[in-house]
């Protein structure tokens, strides 16, 4: 084998290692992008989810205001209904 071929043989080597090496950094770049979709994507998600149990917070308050404005109402009927027993009675 002649200083030529060992050369080339070198030559061939050290691009298909530069390759190697330019895939493997390609392949990282692409799980970094990959990795900051996914974490752009979880900040939504967490967004959303809060701004939800926010909503649902909300709904659950009114929803007891409610509940008590209903008492308050049924209370005082009842004891419209009742006073109008007691006339009755009488």
């Amino acid at each position: 084998m002649g200083v030529l071929a060992v050369g080339s043989q070198i030559d061939q080597q050290v691009v298909a290692a530069l390759q190697h090496q330019e895939m493997q950094l390609l392949t990282a770049l692409h799980l970094k992008q990959h990795e900051e979709r996914m974490s752009a994507l979880h900040m939504r998600q967490q967004e959303m989810l809060q701004h939800q149990e926010q909503q649902l917070e909300e709904l659950i308050r009114r929803q007891i205001q409610r509940q008590e404005q209903l008492d308050v109402h049924m209370k005082s009927q009842q004891e419209r209904i009742s006073s109008h027993i007691q006339v009755v009675l009488l």
